[in-house]
């Protein structure tokens, strides 16, 4: 896979407008049918603000409507489409709106559980998806402790027939990824984790995940300060925690990675170039290991099911539009875009950046 980012840069028109961002994250769906312990959503933590955005009501869900006019309006500047769910596979129609976005030449980047995966991959491939990631968090009993019994089983298949589909069909330009969170319940497990999945499993490429969490502390010091802004909570920190992890563990196993494997088998979302910043990033979540400024709301969108435009998932709630009111063009560089974009360059970040991914570009997946 090409640098996105570099394909598309923000081309700003003022520091406050930008003409178009090269991603949009498309949320179709309100519902999972996992229990993942390192999730707001599978936990039911209804006091998270992750929860509050992307969970809605239930039965939420971004039309084939929603999806032509959306795609029409996009597809001059070939923006990359990030289909997220929350499970997407649970969609009724999620054939038909990749259909939608496919028929436009646009990128596909797909993220699922794997839950659903088998009976839908040979349609995945014959639509001709880009990229398919699958969650999987470990070897088999990890993986189903992470996210629910039997779950590495059915995603696993699904990968396998994935890559039956893909050969046959002869679609290889198509990707197969999976995606590892690293959290204290799999952190000493991620070599065995990648010899099977690239050796045994066979997929392409492995992202590995550094938390993207906010802490109750963190979010306190946000509410304090820029509660005008949108309300922060903790996020994503129910069952997992950070600080529990070996360093000394984990840094051996990222080394052995970074050793067997180049860039092409294996990427992080975070890179840390010695064992002290990844200790700083585990132990101490009101810091940041680099200065870094957020630039998602120059380069990324990020729609929900029931048409609201926000920030990110798991940013503190700030609502910039709805495309059932708006087009996306007039949210994108509207009012509510532009009073964020100035109060993030006048502070640099806020508080609940400190351990979001959108403040810690790696390297894309190849």
């Amino acid at each position: 896979m090409e640098n996105r980012r570099r394909m598309f840069p923000m081309n700003p028109i003022d520091d406050l407008q930008t003409v178009h961002p090269w991603m949009i994250k498309l949320y179709i769906n309100a519902e999972c049918n996992a229990r993942c312990v390192m999730c707001d959503i599978g936990l039911k933590n209804r006091e998270s603000v992750f929860y509050q955005q992307v969970k809605q009501d239930k039965g939420a869900l971004f039309s084939v409507g929603d999806c032509s006019a959306l795609i029409e309006e996009v597809k001059s500047f070939k923006p990359q489409i990030n289909i997220h769910g929350l499970e997407p596979l649970l969609h009724p129609n999620i054939l038909g709106l990749i259909s939608i976005i496919k028929r436009q030449g646009l990128y596909i980047y797909l993220v699922t559980n794997g839950i659903l995966l088998a009976p839908l991959a040979q349609a995945l491939i014959e639509l001709g998806v880009d990229m398919i990631a699958v969650s999987i968090d470990g070897p088999r009993l990890i993986h189903d402790q992470i996210r629910g019994r039997g779950i590495y089983e059915k995603a696993t298949e699904g990968i396998r027939l994935l890559r039956h589909w893909r050969s046959k069909l002869k679609k290889d330009h198509i990707k197969i990824a999976a995606a590892c969170t690293i959290s204290d319940w799999n952190h000493h497990s991620l070599k065995e984790y990648a010899d099977t999945m690239l050796a045994g499993v066979q997929v392409d490429h492995i992202r590995f995940l550094h938390l993207s969490f906010v802490t109750e502390d963190v979010s306190k010091i946000h509410n304090d300060r820029y509660c005008a802004w949108g309300k922060s909570s903790a996020v994503n920190t129910g069952r997992v925690d950070p600080a529990k992890i070996d360093t000394d563990i984990l840094w051996d196993q990222i080394k052995y990675l970074k050793r067997e494997f180049d860039d092409n088998r294996i990427s992080f979302n975070h890179e840390f170039t010695n064992k002290k910043k990844l200790a700083l990033f585990l132990k101490n979540p009101d810091r940041f290991v680099d200065q870094h400024n957020c630039m998602v709301p120059w380069d990324s969108a990020t729609i929900l099911a029931n048409g609201d435009m926000i920030i990110s998932n798991r940013c503190f709630t700030y609502k910039t539009g709805n495309l059932h009111e708006q087009s996306f063009n007039a949210i994108w560089n509207g009012e509510r875009y532009q009073d964020f974009r100035r109060a993030l360059k006048k502070t640099g970040y806020f508080p609940t950046c400190v351990r979001c991914c959108g403040t810690y570009a790696g390297s894309p997946i190849k």
